[in-house]
């Protein structure tokens, strides 16, 4: 990792902290909609997976256009940040859901914070990855990616069973809010 620029280091650290929280929630999501939503069903896990990609689908094209017509890199990191914030602030808010409509609604939402931050993380790796460095760049991403995935996945079924799913939702949006954190890290470091 020492061969690679601070921008890209700490955009790696970030999807680490972003994708190890999901990877934490997201072999136990259908749990807890059936034990936890009134009225929640495989099936309302299938459709709220589905609104969450249609959502991001819908406004990942407007975002990253918007990220492309804008010169310098501070809306990059903004809509990079924000997305992360909107993600953080709906797994607080899923502490609070109790029926189907409250999921939909908060997949949708979550949609949103991923469209806002996807592209702006791309754009950002893609500008500052160094020529000739991609493969190693790439290949560091997903090493890391891989053991904090691998250390955190079997986790998310410990801390619900032990703490419950509310505990679960509160380190989840910890571990985001701690990626959304890293990139402001390189802020001197952007082009205006």
């Amino acid at each position: 990792m020492a061969r690679l620029n601070k921008i890209i280091k700490a955009l790696i650290i970030s999807d680490a902290f972003f994708l190890s929280a999901i990877g934490i929630l997201t072999p136990i999501f259908a749990i807890f909609l059936i034990s936890q939503i009134d009225g929640g069903t495989i099936e309302v896990a299938g459709i709220a997976a589905a609104i969450y990609l249609i959502v991001r689908t819908i406004f990942l094209l407007p975002v990253s256009n918007l990220i492309d017509k804008k010169k310098g890199e501070y809306d990059d990191l903004f809509f990079l940040v924000s997305g992360l914030v909107v993600m953080a602030l709906t797994m607080i808010l899923y502490t609070f859901a109790k029926t189907v409509w409250n999921i939909y609604l908060l997949q949708a939402v979550l949609g949103v914070g991923a469209a806002m931050h996807y592209p702006a993380w791309y754009v950002l790796f893609t500008r500052h990855i160094g020529k000739f460095r991609e493969g190693f760049a790439w290949g560091v991403y997903e090493v890391v990616i891989g053991i904090s995935g691998a250390l955190t996945v079997s986790a998310g079924a410990f801390v619900a069973n032990i703490f419950g799913f509310e505990v679960l939702f509160l380190v989840v949006a910890m571990l985001i809010l701690a990626g959304a954190f890293m990139p402001l890290l390189f802020l001197q470091a952007v082009t205006i």
